[in-house]
């Protein structure tokens, strides 16, 4: 279409339109909408005049008359090509603005019946003629936007009757003059089709039904064209309407006072009545059907497009109200889950990623700690009453006849079976997991102790079936070695929690926290330890960081004894099928190689295998948890063992309280507060050691302390810098004689330098000006730390700013071979800037409060840690080696009479004892 029609042409389109039928419609007959007569040559749009009533419209309140025929037509006129485009294009163009406006703004009639019936009196009172309409007020755009939110919360508004006051309501302005009954004449009827079906209020329909202009009527449901199908890019076209009352309900309401004319909305604090105000016959028959006078009675016909489209709407427009409300006095229904949720319960992690998983990772902990103590009391119990029935067959002491396994054997082999299948169902984790893990050739320190706790399960099945074979010397059960076995396997997994509790206390804690990270470039490395004789250098350099991560990876790994039982678990498997079934081919008997069997697996499943590890891991994690520091794990101790080098710096080998001052030599004129001020300000701008020197003599007052510009330090020598324009130079006879600045002669220097004290001059604008005599000292902690490095073959690599703190002076205050020290230059200390630097996160391997007394007890624990871990794996190695010799030498010899329940369980005791008393030993 090439022409566009904005609203006031269509208007006068409709207008014009409306003029021409009246004028061709006989007199006296009576106006029928356009949509019923069968010759209409246009379809009816919805009828709206603006201007006044029609010229056909009878007064209200006139008897209802039948409809005459319709007039037979004129013969049509022979009408020109270029008019009849015209004519198209304005029908065209009306039929999409009335589709439009019907669409958005006429509610659709509900889907309960197709023919709306109701009585015609047949002496209707005289009605008096219908007051003037008011002008028409069009809201477009915001206006549009807020007369739509204002229909949604009115149909979301409960039904208030008759007494609920004044709802929501059109107010139909009149102009000045418009009396009380002229308004009474346009109230507006309750809706008896209502949006979804309502019946009027007993109030409504008590009240005479009236009927209204359609100009001063429309729906309350005019907001309808918002439901999901106008544009809102395209300005809204609503005509919102007021009659003189609200819905059924209220009483007329005045003109307002600040617009004499027009329409307006009317939006007060209360809900509306639920009823929908009507249009005129004409109206309504002009948008959705006819209607037709049959018998007295008024028959309103609806079609069914109409009524499937208002199903549509309707289903729209309730859904576009639940979602978009904007008061309601109905609070919304919540689940029945949600009102009554327990108190919330953390949820289960993976790791600990940042702070907010800390309540999680101590609900883990502490259900953990408590789920294995509850197992050990379980097992511990069961432990007992196997011990005590086996003591009774073995040491006779008093048990009932009824259990006795010399008069009823079976029933003694069912106690016992009992007892090893109740403590298996609480350790299911234990012994599901070795046997899983087995089969996936990963076995681990549970899958020994799975394998025996099976093995004795067969052999009390065994001996249930066939009780008297327990009777032979040769046949023997040994449930309670199966049952302390997974005793054992707990109180260590319980070590293990423990330990992880007691370091998570750091990790979790704020302040600052340091960590060890290995210098992985392999030629800063090398340079490091360039000269010390160390072949395979790794370093490693403490920094500062504010998250510790990865920590219960770190904390739950593997150790050496999983990687041991991975290669000695399927070793005894195979073993004792190989030893038991070839018994069987050599003339034994079934229980016998059963019994061959069962002592196999137990004396490989040794009682110390969790022990071995996690008993000095978690001494130390005790110890070193009280001093600020962690092992995470065995992966730590994995990673960092094997260190020959680490980075400190000389504050840390001399804090505060290490250098004391002895004197002081001035020189020249100059004044000697105004050069200790600025050598005060340079030397405590950078980490040294004579930071404590200089703020001992200008009292502390740190706020006294001038600018500093160019700082440099100078390998060996000192540091130069710039303060109020003048040079500054702090260092030793080297500095100033590469700066060209006059110092006494060295025999003048040495009458000072004696006792092993130091030199150091200071210079200000290239004149000497004063000369301190200084001595270091070795803290004991210090001296101690310094010295467990040097035992495990630590050599230290020192970043200094004091040229006076060398390695001959390191390796003569600390007592210790000058082989083990190495000054770092500065290039490397460059080099090392990255690694130093604080991080964000780090891994949780080990780490430390900040002390250097702290990490080198920390490296220290992580070496001793490593010995005796060594140390116990040996014990264990050899007791098992051992003890799978002399079950073969049994089995194939004739000597299983002495691999009694008894001996089997005193072997496993004695080796466990052995790797307990080396772990009190060694000092972790």
């Amino acid at each position: 279409m090439d022409k566009k029609y904005n609203v006031d042409d269509i208007l006068s389109e409709v207008k014009s339109k409306r003029q021409r039928q009246a004028s061709r419609r006989a007199p006296g007959q009576t106006e029928r909408p356009a949509s019923v007569s069968k010759g209409a040559q246009e379809p009816a749009p919805f009828r709206w005049e603006p201007d006044g009533p029609s010229a056909g419209e009878k007064p209200q309140g006139a008897p209802v008359e039948r409809m005459a025929p319709p007039a037979p037509k004129a013969p049509a006129q022979q009408v020109p090509a270029k008019e009849r485009e015209e004519q198209a294009a304005r029908r065209a163009a009306m039929e999409d603005f009335t589709g439009r406006f019907s669409k958005e703004f006429v509610p659709q009639k509900p889907p309960a019946a197709h023919v709306a019936v109701e009585d015609v009196p047949s002496s209707a009172p005289a009605k008096e003629p219908a007051a003037p309409r008011p002008p028409v007020s069009l809201h477009t755009g915001e206006a549009a936007k807020d007369a739509a939110q204002s229909a949604f919360a009115r149909e979301d508004a409960p039904d208030q009757g008759a007494a609920s006051g004044a709802g929501f309501s059109f107010q139909a302005e009149s102009p000045a003059g418009v009396t009380g009954e002229e308004k009474a004449a346009t109230a507006v009827r309750p809706n008896e089709r209502g949006a979804a079906g309502e019946k009027a209020s007993p109030a409504a329909k008590a009240a005479p039904a009236k009927t209204a202009p359609a100009d001063d009527v429309m729906r309350k449901t005019a907001s309808n064209g918002s439901d999901g199908e106008k544009n809102p890019s395209e300005e809204a076209f609503t005509a919102p309407v007021n009659a003189a009352g609200t819905t059924g309900s209220t009483a007329p309401t005045g003109p307002a006072e600040n617009t004499p004319g027009g329409f307006s909305f009317d939006l007060d604090n209360t809900a509306s009545s639920g009823f929908e105000p009507l249009l005129t016959e004409e109206d309504e028959a002009a948008q959705i059907g006819f209607t037709r006078v049959v018998d007295g009675k008024k028959v309103h016909t609806i079609d069914d497009k109409v009524i499937k489209q208002h199903n549509e709407v309707q289903k729209s427009r309730e859904k576009k109200i639940q979602d978009f409300v904007l008061f309601s006095d109905e609070e919304p229904e919540n689940d029945l889950s949600e009102e009554y949720e327990g108190p919330a319960v953390p949820e289960e992690i993976d790791d600990y990623h940042s702070k907010e998983d800390k309540p999680s990772v101590i609900h883990d902990l502490s259900n953990l700690h408590t789920s294995l103590f509850i197992r050990i009391c379980i097992v511990a119990l069961m432990g007992l009453f196997s011990a005590y029935l086996t003591a009774a067959e073995v040491l006779n002491l008093p048990i009932p006849a009824a259990i006795s396994p010399a008069t009823a054997p079976q029933i003694y082999g069912i106690c016992q079976l009992a007892l090893v299948f109740i403590s298996c169902i609480v350790c299911h984790q234990t012994v599901g997991g070795g046997i899983l893990s087995l089969f996936k050739l990963r076995a681990d320190s549970d899958s020994l102790t799975a394998l025996a706790s099976l093995s004795v399960i067969i052999g009390c099945v065994a001996t249930v079936i066939s009780p008297e074979s327990f009777a032979s010397s040769d046949v023997h059960i040994y449930p309670v070695v199966a049952i302390l076995g997974l005793l054992f396997n707990t109180i260590g997994k319980l070590l293990i929690v423990r330990r992880v509790a007691q370091n998570f206390h750091l990790v979790s804690a704020d302040g600052d926290k340091y960590t060890l990270s290995r210098v992985e470039d392999e030629n800063i490395a090398f340079e490091l330890t360039k000269g010390m004789g160390i072949v395979k250098p790794n370093a490693a350099v403490s920094a500062k960081t504010h998250f510790l991560s990865n920590f219960l990876e770190y904390s739950y790994c593997e150790d050496i004894t999983d990687n041991v039982s991975r290669v000695l678990a399927p070793i005894s498997l195979i073993g004792a099928l190989v030893v038991s079934i070839s018994c069987f081919f050599m003339e034994k008997n079934a229980f016998e190689c059963i019994t061959i069997f069962s002592s196999i697996l137990c004396i490989c499943a040794p009682f110390s295998a969790m022990f071995i590890a996690n008993l000095p891991l978690y001494k130390a994690s005790k110890r070193l948890s009280e001093e600020g520091g962690m092992i995470s794990g065995y992966r730590a101790i994995e990673e960092l063992s094997d260190l020959n080098a680490v980075v400190i710096s000389a504050g840390e080998l001399f804090p505060k309280g290490s250098v004391m001052l002895h004197g002081i030599k001035t020189f020249g004129q100059r004044r000697i507060d105004e050069a200790i001020l600025d050598a005060a300000s340079v030397v405590c701008t950078c980490e040294t050691t004579l930071a404590d020197v200089f703020l001992q003599v200008i009292e502390g007052k740190q706020d006294i302390l001038k600018p500093v510009d160019s700082l440099v330090y100078e390998d060996a020598m000192g540091l130069s810098a710039w303060v109020d324009s003048k040079r500054v130079l702090i260092g030793n006879r080297e500095l100033m004689l590469n700066h060209g600045v006059d110092i006494p002669s060295k025999d003048y220097e040495d009458r000072y330098a004696k006792d092993g004290r130091e030199i150091l001059y200071l210079s200000n604008s290239g004149e000497l000006t004063a000369m301190f005599i200084l001595s270091y000292n070795s803290l004991e902690h210090i001296r101690d730390a310094v010295e467990e490095l040097v035992d495990n073959d630590i050599v230290l690599l020192v970043s200094t700013n004091d040229p006076n703190v060398t390695a001959e002076k390191i390796a003569s205050v600390f007592g210790i071979g000058i082989e083990f020290v190495s000054i770092l230059s500065t290039r490397l200390r460059e080099d090392l800037r990255d690694v130093q630097k604080v991080k964000p996160k780090a891994p949780a391997s080990i780490a430390f409060a900040g002390k250097f007394s702290v990490l080198t007890d920390t490296l220290s624990s992580l070496f001793a840690i490593k010995s005796s871990i060594g140390m116990g794996l040996i014990v264990q190695t050899v007791s098992v080696i051992l003890g799978y010799g002399l079950a073969v030498f049994f089995a194939y010899f004739g000597g299983m009479a002495q691999l009694t329940v008894l001996s089997v369980l005193v072997y496993q005791v004695f080796w466990l004892a052995a790797i307990l008393i080396l772990n009190m030993i060694k000092k972790v």
